[in-house]
């Protein structure tokens, strides 16, 4: 008799917890470091005055990166927090130039890139504006059109991924209708 009590109420315990934990949601918080929160205020776009480092990814002379100025310097994204640079290597960018965008950023997963990683600007993209001094996990980002992206500064980086593959020309090329035709073939180096 006494264990068929003990069943029964375990029966109704169990709903009645189900019912208050899907009514009332627990919120947890977490203090953190103010290095650790994606700040809000007044963001000035800055180009950098010559080669700059932080953390592990070395910014090229004259890209752009979106920055709030501090105390102890001019604060850029880097990943998930904000890092200071100084503010003698950045200079502020007139908005009559053609700047690239703003973004607001999301937590996404890291990916490991491999020491020289490179990364192109929308602006400027014939040269990398941006590579890793070191093997690095950063977030890896999609942009509207599936590219991979990183964002340092709050502007978003192209990566080119180093494929070892090299294009051949084959050398049996067609001719018809006074059209050439060449066909390609792709090699693994090794």
């Amino acid at each position: 008799m006494v264990s068929k009590k003990l069943l029964a109420n375990r029966f109704l315990v169990i709903p009645f917890l189900l019912i208050f934990f899907v009514n009332f949601p627990l919120s947890v918080e977490a203090e953190t470091n103010s290095d650790e929160v994606q700040q809000t205020g007044n963001f000035e776009l800055y180009k950098t005055t010559q080669d700059v480092t932080v953390g592990n990814i070395s910014i090229k002379k004259s890209t752009y990166i979106y920055g709030e100025e501090k105390e102890d310097g001019v604060r850029i994204q880097y990943g998930e927090i904000y890092k200071p640079i100084p503010v003698e290597l950045v200079e502020k960018v007139e908005t009559g130039e053609e700047v690239p965008g703003y973004f607001n950023l999301e937590v996404a997963e890291k990916e490991l890139f491999k020491k020289e990683s490179s990364f192109y600007s929308s602006i400027g993209a014939e040269n990398p504006s941006v590579s890793t001094l070191e093997d690095i996990e950063y977030p890896l980002y999609q942009d509207e059109e599936g590219n991979d992206v990183i964002y340092i500064g709050n502007i978003a980086f192209f990566y080119e991924e180093k494929e070892d593959i090299v294009m051949t020309e084959d050398d049996s090329s067609k001719t018809t209708g006074g059209e050439t035709e060449t066909t390609t073939t792709e090699e693994q180096l090794t």
